[in-house]
């Protein structure tokens, strides 16, 4: 995402419109992380052994759980009713701010083979 936004400042936030899935509702489950991470706090994820579908953000304006490239989160989902989560974020005017959101899917050898799949939605907010 690149961001200018001239007034005092701007969010952007994601959502999933449910967890990856294939059309007979098998699901790849969001991440936990190692050893836990939230829709809102960043966890590391380097384990093989822990399952999943989360993200990574790296540039400007990021939200600061996102230490390094091994920091994920979940998506949260609409399917549960969550709330879209800020993962970039400034109070101020702002020109060609850039971040790059990274998925990562890590399944096991017994998950059943197909397509999955979701929508995943940013949506970017100005503040005045």
């Amino acid at each position: 995402a690149t961001i200018s936004h001239r007034g005092q400042g701007y969010d952007v936030k994601t959502i999933e419109e449910y967890p990856l899935r294939r059309p007979s509702l098998q699901t790849i489950p969001d991440t936990t992380c190692n050893s836990g991470c939230t829709e809102t706090s960043a966890g590391v994820w380097t384990s093989t052994s822990t399952y999943g579908f989360g993200y990574n953000a790296t540039g400007n304006d990021i939200s600061a759980d996102f230490i390094n490239s091994t920091y994920y989160r979940p998506f949260p989902s609409r399917a549960s009713a969550e709330a879209a989560a800020t993962f970039m974020t400034s109070n101020q005017a702002v020109k060609n701010r850039t971040s790059t959101v990274t998925f990562k899917a890590n399944i096991s050898n017994i998950q059943p083979a197909g397509s999955y799949q979701t929508i995943v939605s940013f949506i970017a907010v100005p503040k005045y």
